[in-house]
């Protein structure tokens, strides 16, 4: 099978030296210069083809930096709305309410409430042991992996990757995290988080 752009970048070598040569010819024989115009033309082809195969060549930039929490939440939200098959994201805090009759355990349960019975919508719960958050992600179909950052709790900073082998790479380590986490109706059930006391 002939491969195109390798035949292309011969006949575009082929007319360079054409151009050059027919440049040095030109001027030892002192031709008009209605002649030499068409040379001219083959000599700005073959640069701006070089050019476009330069610019071509350049791969775009595969990441981004998110200085704070607004900058990472709107693209992620432009993200999600543009994703056609897959949205996974994890949020791990390391510090969990103290008891399920605070803000933040109200909210898991109206979350579930909210969301119990959708086809198309899985939760599960993943209890960490450690000082130190986890590394949250979101990987958007197989476009772009956003990563947020927490320090001391208090800032936050992310990052996209937009290349194929970082979505692969963290989905795979995603799909570990889910592996070992609790379906969140199970979660719900073991800590009695829908019952009426709570």
């Amino acid at each position: 099978m002939v491969n195109l752009q390798s035949v292309e970048q011969k006949l575009l070598l082929l007319a360079l030296l054409f151009v050059v040569g027919g440049s040095i010819v030109a001027n030892l024989f002192a031709w008009d210069v209605k002649w030499q115009i068409p040379l001219i033309y083959a000599a700005l082809y073959v640069l701006l083809s070089v050019v476009i195969e330069i610019r071509d060549g350049q791969a775009p930039t595969a990441s981004t930096h998110y200085r704070n929490s607004d900058e990472f939440f709107l693209s992620f939200t432009r993200l999600v709305r543009t994703a056609e098959r897959h949205v996974y994201t994890s949020y791990v805090c390391n510090t969990p309410p103290l008891s399920f009759q605070s803000p933040a355990a109200q909210w898991l349960r109206e979350h579930y409430e909210e969301m119990h019975g959708l086809a198309n919508y899985h939760a599960r719960v993943v209890t960490i042991n450690s000082g130190v958050d986890a590394v949250n992600t979101a990987i958007l179909d197989d476009t772009a992996v956003l990563l947020l950052l927490t320090a001391d709790g208090s800032s936050m900073s992310g990052h996209s990757l937009e290349t194929a082998e970082a979505v692969n790479s963290f989905r795979d380590y995603y799909r570990s995290w889910w592996a070992s986490a609790e379906p969140l109706e199970t979660y719900a059930q073991r800590t009695d988080l829908m019952s009426p006391d709570h």
